[in-house]
């Protein structure tokens, strides 16, 4: 293992850097401004009242997720006026930032450190999952690049015992819980690890106090709007809920419905090992890691952190892709040396390049697929806004699409259809809804439950037939 400070050149950072910022500006010149989801419109809300909150107006109410995505989005908005803007280049500059550490993390481990910029490149920057939660406004991408920070000084302290690198290993791991809470499980083995290295091998026990001064100040925006729950991300459903049942399921019925996947949980918390959405040719990459013993050359503790990470992942009822984007950079770290197996092993140079170009070219097609439902999203909730802005000042009953009406600030009395079972409506409100997407997913839940007593006991006036298939209704009595 190499201790030597590892080089990057101007080049590879300026590439690093600049592929996600030119991702950007290209999606921001057709129109997408990286709102996607319920999770990115409360964060937009949320980031406006941090802002008004700092211009001297009232702390916002509590906030559901953690808080530092929107309050270091806040602080962004005063250099760059637009908070979406704001959150979406924070996204951005963490996709710029993952991949730097990334890189320096495989040069600080690994003696040999040829093509690692091609494959932090490859197999990083253009994986389609990281490709697309950089240009989202959401917190994920900022949470990884704040454990690959983490990480990165935590190794570095280890090999060379400068106790700068403890405090940042320190701040950027709290910073990360604070970000996202699951970056507590990803990073629980190596803060034990470290804490061993602190207690027994370095003995800097002398440094305890200021540990707890600086845990106190970066959990002091959380105590400080979350005061009255402090420990209420206990309650998620993630947690309530976790079992090892989970494991083996590929169906669950939850408050989101039913939802039923192709693979039980525990392939699926595995599958940024192999999947293409993550990693293109990550099925060889780990018969090769397995078959050629190439893990005894890997540090275990990484190795630690993925399991320990996936195993909790598989115990959630629900899949999401997004979910293993923070310790998909840890696992990249883990496979490298397999790259140099294959490069030094079996390709030639010749088609050491052709591969390059072929992987490029195809990561950048799975890249842009991934993004097209996205996109499409982005689509159908601006051209509906459009259709929907000469109804407001009106009250609207709506599910799925009414955040993203309350985001882009459209002016109704909203009342959302999956809060509760409504016991009457309001005579000439409006409703809109999609009459056939939600009957699987939603069947027996409070929409369809809703929708189903509105056809049944209100005659419905069509006002608009919106954008893909959506529909715009009056509600009368019969």
């Amino acid at each position: 293992m190499n201790s030597k400070k590892c080089y990057l050149s101007r080049y590879h950072k300026i590439v690093l850097f600049g592929t996600p910022v030119l991702l950007f500006i290209i999606l921001r010149s057709i129109g997408f401004d990286g709102l996607y989801g319920q999770d990115a419109y409360e964060y937009l809300k949320y980031t406006k009242a941090l802002s008004s909150f700092m211009n001297h107006e009232v702390l916002p109410r509590d906030f559901f997720w953690p808080v530092y995505y929107p309050l270091l989005g806040a602080i962004l908005n005063y250099i760059i006026p637009n908070t979406g803007v704001a959150l979406q280049l924070l996204s951005v500059l963490s996709m710029g930032v993952s991949a730097v550490y990334t890189y320096k993390i495989i040069s600080l481990t690994y003696t040999d450190k040829d093509n690692t910029f091609v494959y932090v490149l490859i197999f990083f920057l253009l994986s389609p999952v990281v490709f697309r939660m950089g240009l989202l406004v959401m917190s994920d991408m900022l949470a990884t690049a704040l454990i690959i920070l983490c990480i990165y000084h935590a190794i570095y302290y280890v090999k060379n015992q400068h106790i700068k690198n403890l405090y940042f290993t320190f701040v950027f791991g709290v910073i990360a819980v604070m970000t996202r809470y699951a970056s507590f499980v990803v990073l629980l083995p190596l803060a034990l690890y470290i804490l061993y290295w602190f207690i027994f091998k370095i003995k800097n026990l002398r440094h305890s106090i200021f540990f707890v001064i600086i845990f106190l100040i970066l959990i002091s925006p959380h105590i400080l709007i979350k005061s009255q729950n402090l420990v209420s991300f206990i309650d998620h459903n993630a947690l309530t809920n976790w079992s090892v049942l989970n494991f083996f399921k590929n169906s669950f019925l939850t408050d989101q419905g039913y939802n039923s996947y192709k693979s039980p949980n525990l392939i699926y918390a595995f599958s940024n090992l192999f999947h293409p959405r993550y990693l293109i040719a990550g099925s060889i990459l780990l018969l090769i890691f397995l078959t050629k013993k190439i893990y005894k050359n890997t540090h275990p503790i990484l190795s630690v952190c993925v399991v320990f990470y996936a195993l909790f992942v598989a115990g959630i009822d629900t899949q999401n892709s997004r979910f293993l984007l923070l310790s998909f950079p840890i696992i990249l770290i883990i496979l490298f040396p397999v790259l140099l197996y294959i490069c030094d092993k079996i390709l030639s140079k010749q088609i050491k390049y052709i591969s390059v170009f072929l992987l490029i070219m195809l990561q950048f097609f799975l890249s842009i697929k991934g993004m097209k439902p996205i996109l499409e999203r982005n689509t159908l909730e601006k051209q509906i806004v459009k259709q929907l802005e000469p109804y407001q000042h009106n009250t609207l009953y709506s599910f799925d699409i009414d955040i993203a009406l309350q985001g882009r600030a459209l002016n109704f009395t909203y009342k959302n259809l999956w809060i509760k079972e409504y016991s009457k409506f309001e005579e000439k409100a409006l409703l809109l809804f999609h009459p056939t997407k939600f009957n699987k997913q939603w069947k027996g839940k409070n929409p369809i439950v809703n929708w189903s007593k509105i056809q049944k006991e209100y005659e419905l006036k069509i006002l608009k037939e919106c954008y893909d298939g959506w529909k715009l209704y009056q509600i009368h009595l019969k």
